[in-house]
């Protein structure tokens, strides 16, 4: 691609090298891949979005919550991959909730769960999940319960929000005998 100068089918090729890296764990060749991408193009969201999904994996919260911030302050792209806006977006923000969540921020990690489970995406219901966990932790358990019912009503088929429900009553012992 290079020899042809083809930038963006290369920096494309390189993400998505990334991409499939980081889901098999390989986060340090995966990391390789997304900064000569990012070095690319620094402008693309999707690498960034990416980026910061890698941040997160590694346990590299600051990172990730710099990149979000990046993303959200962002005009949407028109770029040769289709990109959605709204997932991008959402993904921005989602990532920001679950860096603060794991810096110990919980009143922003609270407001940004809460944003990103405004968006009409389909995966609303993991924020869900993850934004009762954190009320979980913050003692309000009553909501929590109400937020994991809520996302069970949505997703029914995803099998952790029933398992979580039923935590949440076995540690009440609320369990019917």
């Amino acid at each position: 691609c290079l020899s042809d100068r083809n930038y963006v089918v290369y920096t494309t090729a390189l993400l998505f090298l990334g991409r499939s890296l980081m889901k098999s764990g390989d986060y340090e060749r995966a990391l390789d891949n997304m900064r000569k991408a990012h070095e690319m193009d620094p402008d693309y969201l999707l690498t960034k979005v990416s980026l910061a999904e890698l941040h997160i994996a590694r346990g590299e919260y600051k990172d990730a919550l710099g990149l979000a911030s990046q993303i959200m302050a962002s005009e949407s792209q028109v770029t040769f991959f289709p990109v959605d806006p709204v997932e991008i977006s959402f993904s921005a923000v989602y990532l920001s909730a679950q860096a603060h969540h794991a810096l110990g921020h919980m009143l922003e990690a609270e407001r940004a769960y809460r944003q990103a489970a405004e968006q009409p995406v389909p995966r609303r219901t993991e924020v869900l999940g993850n934004l009762a966990v954190l009320l979980k932790q913050l003692g309000r358990r009553e909501e929590s319960l109400g937020i994991l019912l809520e996302a069970n009503e949505m997703d029914p088929v995803n099998c952790k929000h029933e398992f979580n429900i039923g935590v949440h009553y076995l540690e009440q012992q609320e369990l019917e005998e």
